[in-house]
């Protein structure tokens, strides 16, 4: 007869998914529903609904089951406030969700006109600006590899541009492999004899195919440089966070970097790298808010399409559902030496 077995389990309601998921469906349903979405979707919609909730409660309005009317004149005050249409659709998602599991199904005909409405009036959505090669040559060249902070940066730019990461991808990382527990990543950095290996078991594209993602020695040996920096100062062990915060004295903490650090270090650095180019106070400062955690993404995809690299071989890296989405890089890059104007006489 098999011994039995020592391991123990947390429950599922103890875990973070357990936690965001019951925020949303109460009693109902159990942890294989709930691992039909990932953890973020959850924590999201239970960041919504708290909203929802407490706007609800301001008006004397009734949150579950919210009338048809309620959601409209949500909606509509969400968009007077400058939400954008996709964050607009997000919360309504999650209201929707929360709805269907509970029973009330909302019927989202009436409010189609609103959204639309609301998508017609709204400003363009911003595009980020990529970093691109030469700018994230000249951010690494100023930053210290004895530092902590800087050590991080270095390796966390160069591997999330390297590897096309999202920002929760690139935070989402755990040293050699996954870590165990509720708040394990969702993915691993190793090192091989070749180079850096990004293993993505949870991604946005891919919710459970693995997807391994190289980072040649050959091809991009920074990458590498700043990863043993950084690890050497963190001391780093197996199943540990790969990127850490750390304190204003300098201190390495134990918790994972949130993913919406990501788009402030970028931002950090090229303020860093704009001043370093004599720009004042104010324009490095101006500059600096046209980059985002997508940055990274889009300035390799930029960057590889500017080469003149197959838009495959990008699309294998970004890991894009869409050929259009990478063919818009390519537009891109190509309207400055392709321009159609070449040749005119002008």
């Amino acid at each position: 007869m098999p011994a039995a077995s020592t391991q123990t389990t947390e429950p599922f309601e103890s875990t973070r998914l357990g936690r965001a998921y019951r925020a949303v469906a109460g009693a109902r349903g159990d942890r294989f529903i709930a691992a039909a979405k990932s953890t973020r979707t959850w924590v999201q919609y239970e960041s919504a609904l708290r909203i929802f909730s407490d706007w609800c409660a301001d008006q004397g309005a009734v949150a579950l089951p919210a009338s048809s009317e309620t959601l409209r004149a949500y909606v509509i005050d969400l968009a007077e406030r400058d939400y954008s249409p996709s964050t607009i659709a997000a919360y309504l998602q999650a209201i929707a969700t929360q709805h269907r599991i509970a029973g009330h199904p909302i019927d989202r005909r009436p409010l189609a006109e609103t959204m639309r409405g609301i998508r017609r009036l709204a400003d363009p959505p911003r595009q980020a600006q990529p970093l691109l090669a030469e700018e994230l040559r000249q951010v690494l060249a100023l930053l210290d590899a004895t530092k902590p902070a800087d050590a991080r940066d270095g390796a966390l730019l160069a591997i999330g541009w390297a590897a096309a990461l999202r920002q929760v991808e690139l935070t989402g990382l755990d040293w050699q492999r996954r870590g165990a527990g509720p708040d394990k990543g969702t993915g691993a950095l190793r090192e091989t004899t070749e180079g850096l290996e990004v293993v993505l078991a949870v991604s946005k594209t891919s919710q459970h195919a693995v997807v391994k993602m190289p980072i040649p020695a050959a091809d991009m040996p920074t990458a590498g440089r700043w990863l043993s920096a950084w690890t050497a100062l963190a001391s780093l062990r197996p199943g540990q966070p790969v990127f850490r915060a750390i304190d204003r004295h300098g201190r390495i903490q134990d918790e994972r970097l949130s993913s919406a650090a990501v788009a402030h270090i970028i931002r950090r650095r090229v303020r860093a790298m704009a001043l370093a180019a004599s720009a004042s106070e104010e324009e490095a400062s101006l500059r600096c808010l046209a980059y985002s955690g997508h940055s990274l993404r889009a300035g390799y995809a930029t960057s590889a399409a500017r080469l003149g690299v197959q838009e495959w071989r990008i699309r294998a890296r970004t890991r894009h559902r869409s050929a259009e989405m990478v063919a818009r890089y390519v537009r891109a890059a190509e309207g400055w030496t392709e321009s159609g104007l070449g040749g005119l006489g002008f």
